[in-house]
């Protein structure tokens, strides 16, 4: 592997053509904790910048004048980040009612810090740690392994947790991103990759002309503060009925009551394609018809949360002095169901002593057809 002006090749393992990884400082922490900027361009298509602080995905350059991804370019931002943009969430994605669960007949209290509940972990969760990075190679591909250790009782759960993502280019414009945990106890695990995406560009405003479309039969639906009610329901004849594309300002223009309360999508679809120990399949996508572009997701986790920033400050100042505000952007979170651990019916979200999480969720960045 050589190195040479912050940009490494891993020379000695594949072809000199394939992916490049820069690396650049981004700031530092009050603790004097350098936090590192990684940028993956593959040959053929495609610049992903990452973080090491909440192991976020700053940036997706899919061509020279399109950024796909909402983002800060300070660090201080991101050690506010209210809305999460770009990070990886953990221990736990989304919610866990009233921050209360049971494992082992041992009752827990983690924070409640969103609406009673216990949201993305708690508030100095994955989100709000600098992690630990290292440049790998994985089946000819080379990837950034960052690697975080959440100790026994960080943020109230059980266990001393060894955390890792990998982030990697597979093929022009498809990002992979891995999970692999271990834990010294039982304990919970639910990350996910919290990305704002905006397929005309993170500075180009609302996407409410952009169409979604999630390959589930099946959605939960939540009380007031998030948390499912329990049994899931079936999409068909309803506003959650999106296996076939359907354009979010059409359906956001008279608001439907189902999702007035958390003004738009932000939801769990329980994956059709889902079966433990298979691999990634397709999930859903985001689409911008007007541009012939489409953002793909494959995963092999049981659910996809859809959000689009319903909530996401009027005036939020992003990247390139950029302003964000509510509908700017669309999640698309491959993870377990919210509060799985105290609903017994979903996959479980527990990690048994000593086992290995394994997970692999992957975008695609395509052109469906020539812009019109």
């Amino acid at each position: 592997m050589g190195y040479s002006e912050g940009i490494i090749y891993l020379s000695d393992l594949i072809d000199m053509s394939s992916v490049v990884i820069e690396k650049t400082a981004f700031g530092t922490l009050p603790s004097n904790e350098a936090v590192w900027c990684y940028t993956l361009s593959h040959p053929q298509g495609g610049k992903v910048s990452i973080l090491t602080f909440g192991a976020a995905l700053q940036s997706w350059q899919v061509d020279e004048q399109t950024d796909i991804v909402l983002g800060y370019d300070n660090l201080a931002a991101y050690q506010q980040n209210p809305h999460y943009l770009g990070v990886i969430v953990g221990r736990y994605a989304n919610r866990i009612a009233k921050g209360q669960f049971s494992l082992n007949d041992i009752h827990y209290q983690v924070p409640q810090n969103q609406g009673g509940n216990c949201l993305h972990g708690g508030e100095q969760g994955f989100s709000h740690r600098n992690w630990q990075a290292e440049i790998i190679e994985k089946d000819g591909l080379p990837s950034l392994a960052l690697k975080l250790t959440s100790e026994n009782g960080d943020q109230g759960f059980p266990g001393t947790l060894k955390a890792e993502v990998h982030y990697s280019m597979p093929a022009a414009n498809q990002l992979r991103i891995e999970y692999r945990a271990m834990s010294d106890r039982d304990t919970l695990f639910n990350p996910t990759s919290h990305g704002y995406f905006n397929l005309a560009g993170h500075h180009s405003g609302n996407a409410l002309a952009q169409q979604v479309r999630i390959a589930a039969s099946n959605v939960l639906k939540i009380d007031e503060t998030g948390i499912p009610l329990g049994p899931l329901s079936e999409v068909a004849n309803s506003v959650f009925d999106l296996r076939k594309p359907v354009t979010l300002g059409e359906i956001y223009s008279s608001m439907p009551e189902e999702l007035s309360g958390t003004r738009g999508y932000d939801h769990n679809w329980c994956l059709d394609a889902y079966a433990p120990e298979q691999a990634a399949c397709y999930a859903g996508s985001l689409m911008a018809p007007a541009l012939g572009t489409e953002l793909q997701v494959y995963t092999d986790m049981p659910g996809l949360q859809l959000y689009t920033a319903n909530f996401l400050d009027n005036g939020l100042k992003g990247k390139d002095g950029a302003d964000y505000g509510a509908y700017h952007g669309v999640c698309l979170e491959s993870q377990l169901y919210p509060d799985s651990p105290n609903q017994p019916a979903y996959p479980s979200a527990c990690l048994a002593e000593g086992n290995t999480f394994y997970s692999r969720t992957e975008y695609r960045f395509i052109t469906t057809k020539a812009a019109e």
